[in-house]
Parts: structure tokens; C-alpha cells; sequence
């Protein structure tokens, strides 16, 4: 590079410090996108410009709402770029006009004006009409965004999402929806806790994958106990006559050495079943994972090598049968239910991680779901890990595991695992990846395949024994299931 050339490389300053991200629906911190290659970032700011045409945004300020451009400029090191708000005077904005606002105000309006989208809306509806239904709460208290006052002299004060009295006890409830802002919860739950009143953290559904920082900031801080509202618990709330909500938590077993719960139990409970830290604020909590952690510590540490009793492979699979059975049993008789997520993401850990005992889950779905004495069709442990995680893959439209793509796990299940191949395909077209594997090429790998999969007797042994487990995971593909049963997998099993 020339010494011109050096001296014309566009410098990046920070003038907005974070931005959100209509891309990922999240904010970003502008010195990660400010440092893109210079190429990129050109071709953002013509992509934000054109958006602007549309009336659409790509970036915007997470204080005022405002649309963001990347604007150039001069300074002494050279040609500078920022993200820059609208050239109005009559606008203002923290961010923008550089005043006096703390962090911690400018960390409170960033919250406040994230949480408010359509499902935050909806929760909030939803934890009124579950209030409403119970006769314990007057409904002259229930409100929504109500002033919540500290005690004289003090002059501060808060807007809790929805705010209500329980036998003459104050409780507020916010929405956690938005991205981590772990100085927003502290101080929230330190200014409650100071006021006496019971401050309770909700989610829309639990467990979350991927956890965010602002899951782990509330359920690590609060005995380990995570509250969800939904349609469901509304409705539930209305029948029984009280208010309703899940909450999960962590026993102490299924808690890692380094703290994280790799397991989460659920109920559903009423406001007469939580316990608080303290006689005026402190956690609201239904399980004391602390306390019974701690205690679960000492037993392990006062039992002695001589009399302990180690896990055996065999003891760890059979807990691990009799949990998932009851798994498998309840989706049997509860079609859609909240199992078949927890389902979706044992199945995820069982692909990802290779120590997991496979064979457990096989044995408990075949136990369970399928009702089959013979174990022996499971002994494939990679003929099934093959074929769910190519499965999943589909659906989540891209690879999992080791492959890079969805060509690659193709051109697998083809070479290593024929006897799913046209349950593959069909997947493929349900999930309307038949694109990424390039079909719309009659040169193509996969069209190459499939003329060879017409011609093969491997068509017609197209292995069955799956299909019950495939169509409760998949619900999806249980039409194209019956359908390759009814043509007993002859060359119309592959999809035209």
C-alpha cells in the first residue's frame, strides 16, 4: 500500500457507542461493526441509505428510536465514519447532543425503550387478566406501568410493567424480554427489595436456547427459579380461580460443578406457593436451590470413599430411561405439548455431544413411545444419531455437528446411510431446502443421487422402525410418512 493510499484509509469513531440491530432484532455495540472490513461497511451505509427509500432501518438508536446512517467526516488522523443520528435541531438525544445523563439513566431508557415490542405487550396483558382472575387480588390495584413511589424522603421512583396487591402485600412484575442489562436489574431489584415489595421477573417460555447473559442474571440471582406467563397460564389462572404461573428450577444433581443447570423441573403455581428472602423485599422464589444446594454439597463431602456408592453405567442409564420414558409418555398422551421442546432440546444435546449416553434416550423412546420388546433396533447408535441430526438440520436450514453444509450431509446419509435417504428428500422438500442441495441442477451431486436411488433395490428397504419417534419430533413430516409407508417406499418414494 502506497504512503497516499495509507494516508486516505477511512479512521472509525464512536460516536453513538451501541446501536440496534434490525438484523439480529438486537443491540450491537458500534465498535464491532465500525471495525468490519472497509469494503463491508461501505456497502452497509449504501444498504442503509436504500432501506431508507423503503422506509425500513437497519440501524437505529436504542435511546430515541431515530434511524442511523454512517456518515463520514474529517479529523486529524484522516476521513473518519460514525453512526450518526438525523441533522434535525430539534431533535435530542442523549447519545446525540453528549449531556449530562449518568450510565445508569442512559442503561434504564435503553431498557425501557427495547421491552416494549408486541410480545412484551401481550405479557403484560397476560399477567393482568392472570391477576383479575384471583379473588386474593383487589382489582382496583391491578395496573399497568403504574408510578411506584419510594417512601418520603427519599423522591426516586420506578414504572413496573404490571403492578398488583396479594393480600395486602405489594408486588410488581416485569417482562424480561431484552438483551442484558445487568445494572437495570440490579438496581431495580435493590430499589423493590428497599420498598418492601415483591419484584418478580417474567418470561414468555423456559428454557431458552441459547441462554442470553440477561437469563443468566436473573435465574443465578434468584435461587435458581425462572417465571414464565403465557396463554397457557391464563388459562389455567381463569379455571382454577387464582393466579397461575410456571416456574422452573434446578435441583441440585442437575447442577454442573461450574454452576450451570443442564436440567430444569416445572410446575405450575399460585401466589400463596412462593417464598421470600427476608419478612419485607428479597427473592421470590418456589424452590431454595440455594439452601438445598449447599446442604447437597456437605452430604457429598461428609460421605466418605469407603461407604460411597460410584455411579455404574448401568445405574446412569437407567435413571436416564426412566427420565426420558416419562418424557416420551407424557408427549404420547399430550400431543404438542411443552415436552416436545424440552424433547427438541435433549435431542439437541444428545447430537452435539458425543459423551452423552445416545443409547439411553433410543432405549427410553423404544420403551416408552414404541411399545417394542426387542431393544436391538436401536444397537445402530450412529444409524439413528445420522438420521436426527440430518433431520434437524433440515428444519433449522443449516448444518449441525461437524458438516458445513446441508450438500454435505446429503451426499452422507446417500453414501453411509441409504436407508433414510428417501425420508431425507422428503424432509427436504417439507423444510423447502431442496435449493441449498442445488436440485434446480440436473448435474447437480444430489440429482445424480437420486437417479441412482430410483435404480437400487436399497429403495425399496427404507428403514421404518423410526417413524413414530420421527413423526412426535417432526410433526411435520408425518403426512409424507404415511405416505411413504402406503407406497412402501417403492420409486415414488422420491418426492416430484
Amino acid at each position: 500500500m502506497s504512503q497516499h493510499q495509507h494516508q486516505h484509509k477511512p479512521q472509525y469513531r464512536v460516536t453513538c457507542p451501541e446501536v440496534f440491530d434490525h438484523r439480529v432484532k438486537d443491540i450491537v455495540g458500534s465498535e464491532s461493526l465500525l471495525q468490519l472490513p472497509e469494503d463491508k461497511l461501505f456497502k452497509i451505509r449504501q444498504q442503509i441509505e436504500t432501506e431508507k427509500l423503503e422506509r425500513r432501518s437497519i440501524f437505529t438508536c436504542p435511546l430515541c428510536n431515530q434511524v442511523l446512517t454512517l456518515r463520514g467526516g474529517k479529523s486529524e488522523s484522516g476521513p473518519t465514519l460514525h453512526f450518526a443520528h438525523p441533522r434535525d435541531p430539534v431533535h435530542t438525544c442523549p447519545y446525540k447532543t453528549a449531556d449530562d445523563h449518568t450510565p445508569e439513566e442512559i442503561a434504564c431508557m435503553v431498557y425501557n425503550r427495547l421491552k416494549e415490542t408486541k410480545l412484551h405487550r401481550k405479557m403484560k396483558w397476560w399477567l393482568r387478566q392472570s391477576l383479575r382472575a384471583d379473588s386474593n387480588v383487589p382489582r382496583e390495584s391491578i395496573s399497568v406501568e403504574r408510578r411506584f413511589s419510594a417512601k418520603l424522603p427519599d423522591k426516586s421512583y420506578r414504572r413496573p410493567d404490571v403492578s398488583a396487591e396479594y393480600r395486602g402485600v405489594a408486588f410488581v412484575f416485569e417482562v424480561q424480554l431484552a438483551s442484558t442489562f445487568v445494572k437495570v436489574v440490579a438496581e431495580r431489584r435493590a430499589f423493590y427489595e428497599r420498598e418492601g415489595a415483591k419484584l418478580i421477573w417474567v418470561f414468555n417460555t423456559w428454557p431458552i436456547v441459547p441462554e442470553k447473559f440477561t437469563h443468566k442474571d436473573i435465574y443465578y440471582t434468584n435461587n435458581f427459579n425462572v417465571f414464565v406467563v403465557n396463554e397457557d397460564t391464563v388459562k389455567r389462572s381463569k379455571k382454577d380461580g387464582r393466579f397461575i404461573c410456571e416456574v422452573w428450577w434446578a435441583t441440585p444433581d442437575k447442577i454442573n460443578e461450574d454452576g450451570h443447570p443442564r436440567e430444569w423441573q416445572r410446575n405450575f403455581i399460585s401466589l400463596a406457593d412462593l417464598r421470600f428472602d427476608g419478612h419485607d423485599g428479597g427473592r421470590a422464589y418456589y424452590k431454595d436451590v440455594d439452601s438445598e444446594r449447599a446442604a447437597y454439597k456437605r452430604d457429598l463431602k461428609s460421605t466418605s470413599d469407603e461407604t460411597a456408592k460410584p455411579l455404574t453405567v448401568a445405574s446412569v442409564r437407567e435413571s436416564e430411561i426412566a427420565r426420558l420414558r416419562g418424557w416420551f409418555l407424557e408427549l404420547q398422551h399430550n400431543p404438542g405439548s411443552q415436552v416436545d421442546n424440552r424433547l427438541r432440546v435433549e435431542l439437541m444435546s444428545f447430537i452435539n455431544n458425543d459423551t452423552y449416553d445416545w443409547l439411553a434416550f433410543a432405549t427410553a423412546a423404544c420403551e416408552a413411545y414404541l411399545f417394542a420388546a426387542d431393544l436391538c433396533i436401536w444397537s445402530q447408535e450412529l444409524d439413528a444419531r445420522a438420521i436426527f441430526c440430518a433431520l434437524l438440520s433440515l428444519e433449522e436450514g443449516k448444518a449441525l455437528r461437524k458438516w458445513k453444509n446441508l450438500k454435505e450431509i446429503e451426499n452422507h446419509i446417500f453414501n453411509s446411510y441409504p436407508k433414510h435417504y428417501a425420508l431425507f428428500l422428503h424432509a427436504a422438500k417439507e423444510y423447502g431446502r431442496e435449493k441449498a442441495l442445488d436440485v434446480d441442477n440436473l448435474a447437480s451431486t444430489c440429482n445424480r443421487h437420486k437417479e441412482l436411488f430410483k435404480a437400487s433395490p436399497i429403495r425399496d428397504q427404507q428403514e421404518r422402525r423410526y417413524d413414530a419417534l420421527i413423526e412426535a419430533l417432526f410433526p411435520r413430516l408425518a403426512e409424507r410418512l404415511a405416505r411413504l409407508r402406503r407406497n412402501n417406499y417403492d420409486r415414488t418414494g422420491i418426492p416430484r
